[in-house]
């Protein structure tokens, strides 16, 4: 396996590419004559965005997708990061942006003597400057993802509100420490494979598990 790439060496542009230019902005605040409430500003272009709570605290967009992609150079080996694709999506006039990456290199097959099935690493990250959403990188194998919260495949998360003790690096140290052993996950999937049932196994499981033999029967 290559040794993995250390930030010296390799700045996140040159593995990821640009932002999105519709979320490459700095965010500022502004007071509201509601004592309680603030402004939350696009800094390139002066658009009132939505209005956010006295305490609320946010990394812009490219600061915060720049952390997650520069975890992911310090602790992912070069080989998996190659010919990676990074795609996004933005909703609430870009106040809401999601980066999804699939990582082609990063995968493992799985076989049995009838079937094989390849599982490919995937990183997704939301964020919000709006109060819409807080800070979640979802990572491992995943095979679905909807942004109603609907994910299927193998992952683990990383979530953190937006508050005033909200600190980015911090956020960044906690994924860096919780990153998924993705291919562990893969070496257990072949050792499930490789594992022999027979039918009444299988039959007495369903029974025990549904509570209509009818529809155990169907399953088996």
């Amino acid at each position: 396996m290559n040794n993995v790439i250390t930030l010296p060496n390799v700045i996140p542009q040159r593995v990821f590419g640009d932002i999105d230019p519709r979320i490459d902005f700095d965010v500022q605040f502004e007071p509201t004559k509601a004592p309680s409430k603030k402004y939350v500003i696009n800094d390139t272009t002066g658009e009132y965005l939505d209005t956010v709570g006295m305490s609320f605290k946010c990394a812009s967009h490219p600061n915060y997708f720049r952390g997650v992609q520069g975890c992911m150079i310090e602790e992912m080996p070069g080989h998996d990061l190659e010919d990676i694709t990074c795609k996004y999506r933005t909703a609430r006039n870009n106040a809401w942006a999601m980066m999804d990456c699939t990582l082609p290199n990063a995968k493992v097959t799985v076989r049995t003597p009838v079937h094989e099935s390849e599982i490919s690493q995937r990183i997704i990250a939301l964020h919000g400057i709006d109060g819409s959403c807080s800070n979640q990188v979802f990572f491992g194998g995943i095979d679905f993802f909807c942004t109603n919260g609907q994910i299927s495949g193998d992952w683990d998360t990383v979530r953190r509100k937006n508050t005033s003790g909200f600190v980015l690096e911090r956020f960044i140290d906690e994924l860096r420490v919780a990153k998924v052993a993705f291919y562990e996950h893969g070496e257990r999937m072949q050792e499930w494979a490789d594992t022999l049932t027979q039918t009444f196994e299988v039959k007495e499981m369903l029974t025990s598990l549904l509570a209509s033999e009818r529809k155990a029967e169907k399953m088996l």
